[in-house]
């Protein structure tokens, strides 16, 4: 995809091109009047003159748009494993990257989030055990760029431990 774009990129500042402007305005206003030789094309240079104090730019840009990226967070947490929640997540998962993954110019990103926010299993101190996905979810976001994340999809049995008051914080 190209995009074809016009700016001015003045080198002196606007207020001066104008006052410029003015000016040559005035002196060709007044050779006119007394009638004098060659005023239009004076004109024309005091013109030119100014447009290349404006600096215009004509400038084309290859750019190649990125695509979206959809976190599908699931949730293995203890909580997870009684029945009938291992089978139905088994049966969502695949079924949710079948239909995200066809979807055009979006990538996929699964996260799988356990019971300790530390991941290694081990609690740190002043945190509590659970499922705590959207200390992930926040992980992953820092990576990327809020403009391509698509969505965040969760799969879980909505004991979550960690859920922000404000969305705005992720």
């Amino acid at each position: 995809m190209s995009a074809l774009s016009f700016f001015w990129d003045p080198l002196v500042p606007w207020p001066l091109i104008i006052g410029l402007g003015v000016v040559a305005g005035l002196i060709v206003l007044f050779a006119l009047f007394r009638g004098a030789a060659g005023a239009l094309l004076r004109a024309l240079v005091m013109a030119g003159l100014l447009v290349v104090l404006a600096n215009p730019s004509l400038v084309e840009e290859e750019r190649r748009p990125l695509n979206d990226v959809v976190l599908l967070v699931v949730d293995e947490s203890t909580s997870q494993s009684i029945d009938p929640r291992p089978a139905q997540t088994a049966q969502a998962v695949p079924h949710l990257i079948e239909k995200i993954e066809a979807l055009p110019n979006t990538n996929l990103q699964v996260i799988r989030s356990g019971d300790s926010p530390s991941r290694s299993g081990v609690t740190t101190q002043g945190s509590e055990a659970g499922s705590h996905l959207f200390a992930d979810v926040k992980r992953a976001l820092a990576d990327l760029p809020r403009q391509r994340v698509g969505a965040v999809v969760m799969v879980s049995d909505g004991q979550i431990h960690d859920v922000p008051e404000n969305f705005s914080e992720l």
